[in-house]
């Protein structure tokens, strides 16, 4: 019999990982504050920032649902 699981063995789910990055991203903010531009810009910045990682999101996924391979990482690899 195979006892090899059938997902992904994922340590951490990717929602974890990105509240980890965005609870250290905050503390960081106020022991270390940097001034970045004027306000404006970094507002423009961040929102540039944050279509990229959209579109990223979206094609990593349509990628994987292609290949037939499931975004969800609790569910089998195939």
């Amino acid at each position: 019999m195979d006892d090899k699981a059938d997902n992904p063995g994922v340590a951490v789910f990717p929602p974890l990982l990105f509240l980890v990055a965005l609870i250290a991203m905050l503390a960081l903010r106020y022991v270390w504050p940097l001034a970045i531009g004027g306000r404006p810009l970094t507002i423009v910045l961040g929102i540039v920032l944050a279509v990229l990682a959209v579109a990223i999101i979206a094609w990593g996924r349509s990628i994987m649902l292609r290949g037939g391979t499931n975004v969800n990482p609790t569910l089998p690899t195939t």
